[in-house]
């Protein structure tokens, strides 16, 4: 399993997680984002609906979560998620818990560079991963937006 890691400088993060979602939609994959409160996932399906990127998506627990491609869900610990729309991408957004992430075939761990917290969160998060024989990159935005794989 792959486990990319994004760390953001130059850009609005919500934006880049749009952009990421948008790319994996349009290579058929189905996905799930992980935040970490309700008011993260009402931003993210109004962004979503936005003129940003406009892709079929619901909130965890909707009647359609089996037939949307990107499902958004709301962890507020280490909870385990049941994935409805058979998703292979999951993408975590700044400090969001994750678990099984064995479950899916890639992972996007999106964090904002200039965040000192979510910074050594994640660094702790890439501590922790590392150990458990995962294929890991991280990719850092460079001056001109653009994402560079660099070192941690």
């Amino acid at each position: 399993m792959e486990i990319n890691f994004y760390g953001v400088s130059q850009e609005d993060i919500t934006k880049v997680v749009c952009v990421l979602l948008e790319k994996a939609y349009k290579t058929n994959s189905n996905s799930v984002l992980l935040v970490s409160n309700a008011e993260e996932a009402k931003n993210f399906d109004s962004k979503l609906w936005s003129s940003i990127s406009w892709l079929p998506h619901c909130l965890h627990g909707d009647s359609r979560e089996e037939q949307t491609p990107v499902v958004i869900y709301t962890i507020n610990n280490q909870e385990d998620i049941s994935i409805k729309n058979h998703a292979k991408l999951c993408f975590i957004f700044e400090e969001t818990p994750h678990q099984n992430l064995e479950k899916f075939e890639k992972a996007y761990i999106i964090f904002d560079l200039k965040n000192a917290a979510s910074l050594k969160y994640n660094r702790e998060r890439w501590k922790d991963l590392s150990q458990q024989n995962y294929e890991m990159k991280f990719y850092k935005q460079n001056q001109q937006g653009k994402f560079e794989e660099t070192k941690l």
